[in-house]
């Protein structure tokens, strides 16, 4: 087996994880704010605003518990 390096996909694929991880941290916080009741109308219609597409799931698991 061969080993093929792309340093434009690595750096494309390196781009997505940041972002993923930087999006779950955040869900993590807006779940913190949910339970302690601290979470504004405002945050929340941010969030919502935020996190479309593939990053819509974060959000709606930070909010379902």
């Amino acid at each position: 087996m061969s080993h093929y390096s792309n340093p434009t996909a690595n750096a494309a694929i390196g781009s997505v994880d940041r972002e993923i991880r930087m999006m779950r941290k955040r869900a993590d916080q807006i779940k913190r704010l949910h339970k302690q009741g601290l979470l504004t109308p405002e945050e929340l219609a941010q969030a919502r605003k935020d996190y479309v597409g593939i990053y819509a799931r974060f959000l709606r698991e930070a909010l379902e518990d």
